[in-house]
C-alpha cells in the first residue's frame, strides 16, 4: 500500500495495516533492505496527516494492550512492536508492558528476546520504574534480566544500583556488561562526587565474583586515573590564569627535556 493512501484509512483499517506491517506481511519503505519495520513506522507516521497520526499511535496501544493480555505471539512481531511503542513513549502503554515485566514468571510464552526488548523499553521510557521494581525484575531472574535490571538501577538510584553488584551472576558477559552500565551512568555523576563513587563500587568488588570484580576493577581504574588526571588538569589552569604561565608546574625529568639526542642530558 502507497503511504499515501494510509491518511485515507479508518482508525481499524490503520490498526490492521499496522499488525501487518509490524509482521514483515506488508511492504513499507524503508532507507535499507535491512532497516527493522518499526524503525521505517516511526518515519512514515512524521509524514502522515493528524488523524491518521492518532490512528498509528492508538493502532499501536491496542496492540500492546493485546498482547500483555494473551502473553504470547510471534517472537519478530512482537520485538517490533514493543520497539514503536518505545518510540511512540505512550504512558498508557508503558505501563501495561511494566504490570507483563512485573510477572514474567506468569508469561511463560513471552518469547526471552522479546522480555529483554520489553525491560530496555521500560529503561528507556518514562515514567521512570522505581528501585523496587527493578530489584524485583532482578529477583525474577538474576542471569536473564541482570544487565537490564542494572541499568534500570543506575537511572533511578546510584546507590542501590552499585549495591546489587554482588548479587549480578558470575561471568564474562555479565562482567563486561555491568562495566559498559557504570560507564554509561559515569557522565550522570556530580564531579565532586565521582572519587567516592568509585571508592564504594571498589568496596563491593570482594562480594562479587571473580569476572565481575576484575572487569569493573578496570573500569575503577582507569576512571581514577582520568579523574586525577582532570583534577592537576584544573589546577594547572588555576594557577596560569591567577600566576601566569611561568608559575605553572612545569616537568624537570632529564628524559623529557632532552628530546633530541644532539642534546646532552642534565646529569
Amino acid at each position: 500500500m502507497e503511504p499515501s493512501k494510509l491518511d485515507d484509512l479508518t482508525h481499524d483499517e490503520i490498526r490492521a495495516w499496522l499488525q501487518r506491517a509490524l509482521s514483515g506481511t506488508e511492504a513499507i519503505p524503508r532507507f535499507t533492505r535491512d532497516e527493522s519495520p518499526s524503525v521505517a513506522i516511526l518515519r512514515l507516521e512524521r509524514s502522515l496527516k493528524p488523524p491518521a497520526r492518532d490512528s498509528v499511535r492508538e493502532g499501536c496501544r491496542v496492540l500492546v494492550s493485546e498482547f500483555c493480555n494473551s502473553r504470547s505471539g510471534d517472537p519478530n512481531y512482537l520485538q517490533e512492536l514493543v520497539h514503536l511503542a518505545s518510540g511512540f513513549r505512550d504512558p498508557e502503554t508503558v505501563e501495561n508492558l511494566a504490570r507483563l515485566a512485573a510477572d514474567f514468571g506468569g508469561a511463560p510464552d513471552v518469547p526471552p528476546r522479546v522480555q529483554l526488548a520489553v525491560l530496555a523499553t521500560l529503561v528507556d521510557t518514562p515514567p521512570m520504574r522505581d528501585a523496587e521494581f527493578w530489584e524485583s525484575i532482578l529477583e525474577q531472574d538474576p542471569q536473564r534480566f541482570g544487565a537490564p535490571a542494572l541499568s534500570g538501577l543506575l537511572a533511578t538510584d546510584l546507590q542501590r544500583a552499585v549495591n546489587i553488584l554482588p548479587r549480578l551472576p558470575e561471568g564474562e558477559d555479565m562482567a563486561e556488561a555491568a562495566a559498559l552500565k557504570l560507564d554509561l551512568a559515569w557522565d550522570t555523576i556530580p564531579i565532586g562526587e565521582r572519587l567516592i563513587f568509585l571508592d564504594h563500587v571498589r568496596g563491593l568488588l570482594k562480594k562479587c565474583g571473580k569476572d565481575l570484580a576484575f572487569t569493573v576493577g578496570q573500569w575503577i581504574a582507569s576512571k581514577q586515573l582520568s579523574e586525577e588526571d582532570s583534577t592537576f588538569a584544573d589546577l594547572r589552569h588555576v594557577l596560569n590564569e591567577c600566576l601566569g604561565v611561568d608559575a605553572s608546574p612545569r616537568f624537570t625529568s632529564p628524559k623529557i627535556w632532552a628530546v633530541r639526542e644532539d642534546l646532552p642530558i642534565a646529569a
